[in-house]
């Protein structure tokens, strides 16, 4: 499967991301050597790719998130989204929303591979956002999430 997101594990920062409060991090990474870290408070990253030439209309989205053990448990809430964009970048639906609650993020240090199938892209998506966003609660501190080895590519069907 070929993978369209560029800089995919971080190992050149945070270029071909967007980010607000989002900083690569050398300490816990999957693969390679850098993470992209989701400071403390609120805090968000992501990528817009090209369909352009891609037959399939249905994808596969990984990734890698580790909550770092310094991080307190109660550290606000991970959405993950896939967004499909028109020719002009703008949103035309959404394939895929991922909502996890900060009681499943686990202050362990461990890393977490998430697997998920979009649903089908609109005929006329030319894009998609990849983009992963975290609230906080107030007066949380260190509440830091990151993220690794993302891989976006098309599937032949949802079988």
């Amino acid at each position: 499967m070929c993978n369209l997101v560029k800089n995919h594990s971080f190992e050149v920062g945070t270029s071909e991301w967007v980010v607000q409060n989002v900083t690569a991090a050398d300490i816990t990474s999957f693969i390679g050597t850098q993470t992209a870290r989701m400071g403390s408070g609120i805090a968000s990253i992501y990528q817009d790719v090209s369909l352009k030439g891609v037959n399939s209309r249905i994808f596969f989205l990984s990734y890698e998130k580790i909550v770092p053990e310094s991080s307190p448990s109660g550290m606000g809430n991970l959405i993950v989204e896939v967004i499909w964009l028109d020719a002009e970048g703008r949103p035309i639906g959404q394939g895929l929303n991922n909502y996890m609650q900060s009681s499943l993020l686990i202050s362990s240090g461990r890393r977490l591979t998430y697997f998920n199938i979009t649903d089908p892209a609109p005929s006329e998506a030319e894009g998609a956002r990849i983009q992963f966003s975290k609230n906080s609660f107030p007066n949380a501190q260190r509440d830091q999430i990151e993220i690794d080895q993302v891989v976006f590519g098309p599937v032949a069907s949802l079988n």
